[in-house]
């Protein structure tokens, strides 16, 4: 049991969970803005952590880490780490969408995949405009695409 959990997304055999506390178990992987820092990523983090249970993987991927920062906060800071984490690392679109239709997160993912092919051309209000994002992206050593 995990005193003070709350469920933020759950499914059949899957849920993703913020806790107070650390959670050691097999099934529990660790995800959310705490995992960026595997990536070179560090950002100021909440005293919440945040797993996805899940029997069937032995970690969480990158396409799955950007869908689970989505799930927990899908705010405008929350989409700029998800597209600094885009541009950063080599992310299989293919697989990607596959994620984000399994969290109901198309319109979301798209939005992020469509901003850095065309340098920010989205109408989103939830997405920085094109030089804030570059500014973002200097800050922490990321080459947005060219």
């Amino acid at each position: 049991m995990v005193p003070k959990g709350t469920i933020l997304w759950e499914d059949y055999d899957e849920f993703l969970a913020q806790a107070e506390t650390d959670i050691d178990a097999k099934e529990f992987h660790e995800t959310g803005l705490a995992r960026f820092v595997d990536f070179d990523l560090q950002f100021l983090l909440t005293g919440h952590r945040y797993y996805v249970y899940s029997e069937e993987i032995d970690a969480v991927s990158t396409a799955e880490l950007c869908c689970h920062t989505l799930l927990i906060d899908d705010g405008s800071r929350h989409r700029s780490y998800c597209l600094l984490l885009l541009s950063h690392v080599d992310v299989d679109d293919e697989n990607l969408r596959e994620q984000a239709a399994k969290y109901d997160l198309e319109d979301e993912i798209d939005a992020l995949l469509r901003y850095l092919e065309t340098h920010g051309e989205v109408d989103d209000n939830w997405i920085p405009e094109w030089d804030e994002f570059q500014k973002l992206a200097a800050d922490y050593e990321v080459q947005p695409p060219q």
